[in-house]
C-alpha cells in the first residue's frame, strides 16, 4: 500500500520521515484492520441468519461466519473487499498525525493517484455518469 504519504511528507520537508514508513504504515492498516473484524463478522452474521430459511442457532452461524471471514482476512485482496475504505482511511490519517505529525487529505490522495492505478471499473462507472450529467445517455 502506498497511500500519498511519501508525496504529502516530500511537500512538507519532512523526508527524516520516510526512514520506516512502509513498515509503519503496514501495522497501522493491520490493526486498523483487525479492530473491524467483529463489526464485519457481526454484520455478516445478522445478514446470513435474516436470508436463511432454516436459521438453525445464531451462535452457530456466528462460528461459521467468523471463521470465513477470518479465512478471508488472511488475502490482501479479501481485505480490501471487506473493510470499508472510508474507515480505513480516517484511521490511517489519524494515526499518520499521530505518528508522523502529518494529515492526509483526500484531495492530496487524488492528486497523488495516477490513471493506472484506477480500477477499470470505477472509470466506467464514472464515465457513464458524466454522460448522463451531460444529457449523452
Amino acid at each position: 500500500m502506498t497511500l500519498c504519504t511519501p508525496y504529502v511528507i516530500k511537500r512538507r520537508n519532512r523526508i527524516d520521515l520516510l526512514d520506516g514508513y512502509d513498515k509503519k504504515i503496514e501495522q497501522i492498516f493491520n490493526d486498523i484492520c483487525l479492530d473491524q473484524v467483529d463489526d464485519i463478522v457481526g454484520a455478516y452474521t445478522e445478514s446470513v441468519y435474516n436470508n436463511r430459511k432454516n436459521r438453525g442457532q445464531i451462535s452457530e452461524i456466528s462460528r461459521e461466519c467468523s471463521r470465513e471471514i477470518r479465512i478471508k482476512m488472511d488475502s490482501f485482496d479479501e481485505v480490501l473487499k471487506l473493510i470499508p475504505g472510508k474507515i480505513v482511511l480516517a484511521n490511517i490519517s489519524t494515526e499518520l498525525q499521530k505518528e508522523f505529525g502529518v494529515s492526509i487529505t483526500n484531495n492530496e490522495i487524488i492528486k497523488s493517484t495516477k490513471s493506472d492505478e484506477i480500477p477499470e471499473e470505477l472509470t466506467l462507472v464514472l464515465n457513464n455518469i458524466n454522460k448522463f450529467r451531460l444529457g449523452e445517455i
